[in-house]
């Protein structure tokens, strides 16, 4: 039966995680955790590729169970790469560092780059398509891009003020998709539509 090692305090957790780093790779090394999870125990390797990986115990009952993670870029669509791991040997350990957590690091890397270049293209179509309608709207105001959905509202309205009609023309994120509320005669409301419609990957929604 594989030795379970229960790692009761910090002295014994460190010089654990000392082990598995030089199983890990000769060049490997601990540092301290610079944003240490409180009050669990927790630590870091430094591996050959410079990668920071967090060894963390997070339940004191569970002294012989780790959680490792490895940080991804802020724009990610997660934030980390993490595992758990019984700490057995150190070289049991190195070997899931290996080959559960760096595949699964690169994997979420290659869709963070993915995903980034996916953002940009949608942002330059989105961009695109409201200068567009800007400029068929003359005299529109339009606001900032929404943190929550990444929408862009243009809002255009008669002079002078007395006049009712209006319109807030909505572009998606994507820049595909416009959703629009008008307060318009219907024969100006139906000019708007086909003028609208001229572009061919544009989907006019009305409500």
């Amino acid at each position: 039966m594989r030795e379970r090692h229960h790692l009761a305090n910090r002295e014994e957790f460190e010089a654990y995680a000392s082990r598995v780093a030089a199983a890990l790779g000769v060049n490997c090394r601990t540092e301290p955790d610079p944003d240490p999870p409180l009050p669990y125990l927790s630590v870091a390797i430094v591996d050959d590729e410079g990668r920071r990986l967090t060894l963390t115990q997070r339940r004191r009952d569970r002294s012989d169970h780790l959680t490792i993670r490895v940080s991804l870029p802020e724009d990610a669509p997660v934030r980390e790469a993490s595992i758990g791991v019984s700490a057995l040997a150190p070289a049991h350990v190195a070997g899931a560092i290996r080959s559960r957590l760096y595949p699964l690091h690169e994997t979420l890397l290659r869709r963070t780059v993915e995903l980034l270049e996916l953002r940009r293209r949608q942002k330059e179509k989105h961009d695109e398509t409201v200068t567009r309608l800007a400029g068929q709207l003359t005299g529109a105001s339009a606001t900032p891009d929404s943190p929550r959905d990444g929408y862009t509202t243009l809002v255009f309205r008669s002079r002078p003020a007395a006049d009712p009609n209006s319109i807030q023309v909505d572009v998606g994120p994507s820049g595909n998709t416009v959703r629009i509320d008008a307060h318009l005669p219907a024969d100006q409301a139906e000019a708007l539509l086909r003028g609208l419609s001229t572009h061919p990957q544009w989907e006019p929604e009305t409500p």
